[in-house]
């Protein structure tokens, strides 16, 4: 009885290790043609790429993640970013608004620091991650 019960413990514990071995592959990542959309979507996606790329510089500068690892994550998100500029290249540019005459070009704010492509806390003068200046200039 204790065989019996010791082999089946064996092979659940087998078809348990084994089970994400089988599983069929994830579907391929998108191609620059899926890159619709949007000149906002895909300035998002351009930034979001650009944020991954800078968090596994940051793991791998602290040691957590491996020069392989970090090389993969990197050209991938390279990858995506690239497809995002490309699809950006070819999409068509919103209309541009005129220009109102009550704000001064050094009352424009900046979102997104143009250099590391960090997000601009609210009411910062300058970028957090570089130092860059967030206003434009007269």
């Amino acid at each position: 009885m204790a065989l019996l019960a010791a082999l089946v413990l064996a092979v659940v514990a087998v078809a348990l290790v084994a089970a994400p071995f089988l599983r069929p592959e994830p579907a391929p990542e998108p191609e620059a043609d899926a890159f619709e959309g949007s000149v906002a979507d895909l300035e998002h996606r351009k930034l979001e790429a650009y944020a991954a790329i800078r968090d596994a510089e940051m793991d791998f500068r602290m040691g957590k993640l491996s020069p392989a690892d970090y090389e993969t994550i990197k050209s991938k998100y390279t990858g995506q970013a690239i497809q995002a500029l490309a699809a950006l290249d070819h999409a068509e540019p919103a209309p541009a608004s005129p220009p109102s005459g009550d704000a001064a070009p050094a009352d424009i704010e900046i979102r997104f620091c143009p250099d590391c492509g960090t997000r601009r806390p609210d009411k910062a003068r300058f970028c957090p991650s570089c130092g860059r200046g967030l206003r434009a200039a007269a």
